[in-house]
């Protein structure tokens, strides 16, 4: 087999192709080389971000939120006394999203009883310190709001599917970030 280097690709390493010359398949070979992951960088008190530090766009940060709060804290589940499955663990954003979808889909949050709309809470004790600088780093707020509730959307649509396309996707979704 015949391997030659085709392109360097400085972020990755090099791209080769080989071929061999009884058959008429190619192959590629990428030779990944590991960078230091750079440290992002919170803005500066002007709100401006450092145009030579790397930031995540929008739906990079949106994933790695998602999959952080999938991997979150164990805690107890208080719902299930008094059933087979007492005293087995439940991700802290599993509950969060259950005792959210008990309370909008039996509640009436219209007019006077606005101020009592459940409120969806995120615990970042567990995510890495890169989406938290990142999460900090969201200066706008319009797009800080659109990231967490597309993050926080995909795990009603995972775990509490009906419940979210009859009473969550039409409202706004009230957060609130802890631990930051």
């Amino acid at each position: 087999m015949l391997v030659v280097p085709v392109l360097p690709l400085p972020w990755i390493g090099i791209l080769s192709v080989g071929y061999d010359t009884e058959s008429v398949f190619f192959i590629m070979i990428i030779n990944v080389e590991h960078k230091n992951e750079e440290k992002a960088h919170v803005p500066d008190p002007d709100g401006k971000l450092d145009a030579k530090e790397s930031h995540w766009l929008t739906s990079c940060i949106e994933e790695q939120l998602y999959l952080e709060m999938c991997e979150g804290p164990q805690v107890s589940d208080p719902h299930d006394e008094g059933c087979k499955y007492s005293g087995q663990k439940i991700n802290f954003h599993y509950l969060e999203a259950v005792n959210y979808v008990r309370r909008i889909s039996c509640g009436n949050f219209g007019g006077r009883n606005a101020k009592h709309k459940p409120v969806f809470i995120i615990n970042t004790v567990n995510f890495t310190p890169k989406l938290k600088e990142e999460l900090r780093a969201a200066n706008d707020t319009r797009a800080l709001h659109r990231i967490i509730t597309e993050a926080v959307f995909r795990i009603f649509r995972a775990r509490h599917k009906l419940r979210f396309y009859e009473h969550i996707e039409a409202h706004k979704l009230n957060w609130r970030i802890i631990n930051l």
